[in-house]
């Protein structure tokens, strides 16, 4: 055994050398990967994409939401075309960012989780007044940046997503307009 112990020790430091060597390598390529990654999430067009998905997936979970909560029959059929018109949207912008080669979060922004908190302790009425204001400011929110997009993004893709959609927003903010003025 005391034969054999100059040998373990020169094996065990010749291993840990090498994951040291080995780390020090990796890591290298992890700080290049991230100074890339860090590039690719500074470019607007990705940065708009993956926003718009985050408010296309909280928008159908607030849209949800009215379907449980709302007590009229005029907000359950705007959740319900809120629900629909997202997930288009939604679709249309996947297949954008598939031929990015990037995928898109499903989680909401931290806007629309804290306004569904809110939202989730209304009901009635109460509920359905709330839930239009937000969806009014959300709405003229994601047109302001498609609009941006479609007039000053880089990617051509991402600007005929963007543009594409603006008909079908607009059309969005005046159902929720005259929706809210008859709720008020």
């Amino acid at each position: 055994m005391r034969r054999h112990l100059p040998m373990l020790l020169v094996c065990a430091t010749g291993y840990i050398s090498a994951s040291l060597s080995l780390g020090y390598s990796q890591s290298n390529r992890t700080i290049l990967f991230d100074k890339g990654a860090e590039k690719m999430m500074r470019s607007s067009d990705i940065q708009f994409a993956l926003n718009a998905a985050q408010v296309t997936s909280g928008e159908m979970q607030l849209g949800e939401l009215a379907l449980k909560q709302a007590s009229s029959t005029a907000v359950k059929q705007m959740a319900s075309r809120l629900i629909g018109e997202n997930q288009k949207i939604r679709q249309n912008l996947q297949r954008t960012a598939a031929e990015q080669m990037f995928e898109l979060p499903d989680n909401a922004t931290q806007q629309i989780i804290l306004q569904r908190h809110q939202l989730i302790r209304l009901s009635g009425p109460a509920f359905e007044v709330a839930w239009i204001k937000d969806l009014l400011r959300d709405t003229r929110e994601s047109m302001q940046s498609f609009r941006r997009e479609a007039k000053e993004g880089k990617d051509s893709g991402m600007k005929s997503f963007a543009a594409n959609s603006l008909p079908l927003l607009e059309a969005r903010l005046e159902a929720l307009e005259q929706l809210g003025s008859y709720k008020q």
